[in-house]
């Protein structure tokens, strides 16, 4: 009798761990299970927001490339008749309407400057533009780290960077300073600069537009009210190469 109950106690042992076994290999096929669903559910969250974030930039390139485009018609009907000046020794081209007058480039032999006016204007300061050396013992509008830091910036407000940049200059306190582009995408920016003569208390008060070349820059002088022709013209400041 008591080796029936040892066989016995012996299946029930056997039988108990096979049914732990199989227990073990059932949790461990649904713990496996689990974490491969948990893997395919963020791979499908990773790729809901690439893909949502992919058509963002789509969007968003698409409203800017439909923006440049209006940009472009608009301003091929407006300087349509407008005249064009094109200078092969600094390799830049403007357009003008021609009620403002042929464009004269001339050398000022004082200041050793190249400069240019329109000849039809009174005032020959009104859309005056200078061609100015980064080197130059003059006064400095730009230098070669404000080109490198425009190069890298965004349309819109001067970032600070910029502004402490154009601040180191020493032509006065900047003000409203802007990132542009023109009609081929070359930045370009403008800002106001104001100083004091500390002798007759004079202020001075100029806004300017500022095109950044690897070795010169032009300046032009601004009106305080730019007007839809005005606007044009600085837009169409471009360089050839």
């Amino acid at each position: 009798m008591k080796k029936v109950q040892k066989n016995k106690l012996s299946i029930t042992g056997i039988i108990f761990i096979v049914l732990l076994v199989i227990i073990g290999v059932f949790l461990i096929f649904v713990l496996y299970l689990y974490d491969d669903i948990k893997r395919m559910e963020q791979g499908v969250y990773n790729l809901y927001n690439e893909m949502r974030t992919t058509n963002s930039k789509i969007e968003s390139l698409g409203m800017v490339d439909e923006s440049s485009a209006q940009k472009t018609v608009n301003f091929t009907e407006a300087t349509k008749n407008w005249q064009i000046y094109q200078n092969d020794d600094f390799n830049f081209q403007l357009k003008s309407p021609a009620s403002w007058g042929n464009f004269i480039f001339e050398q000022d032999e004082v200041n050793r400057i190249n400069g240019g006016y329109f000849e039809n204007f009174v005032d020959k300061n009104k859309l005056n533009i200078s061609l100015m050396q980064y080197n130059s013992e003059t006064k400095k509008f730009a230098s070669s780290q404000v080109k490198q830091i425009v190069d890298k910036s965004k349309m819109g407000e001067c970032s600070n960077k910029l502004f402490e940049t154009l601040k180191k200059l020493g032509i006065g306190e900047i003000r409203n300073c802007f990132v542009y582009e023109n009609i081929l995408h070359q930045k370009y920016i403008t800002y106001r600069y104001v100083k004091s003569l500390s002798q007759d208390e004079q202020i001075i008060s100029q806004l300017i537009c500022i095109y950044p070349r690897d070795e010169f820059y032009l300046k032009v002088n601004l009106p305080d009210q730019i007007q839809a022709e005005e606007e044009y013209f600085v837009q169409s400041l471009v360089f050839l190469r």
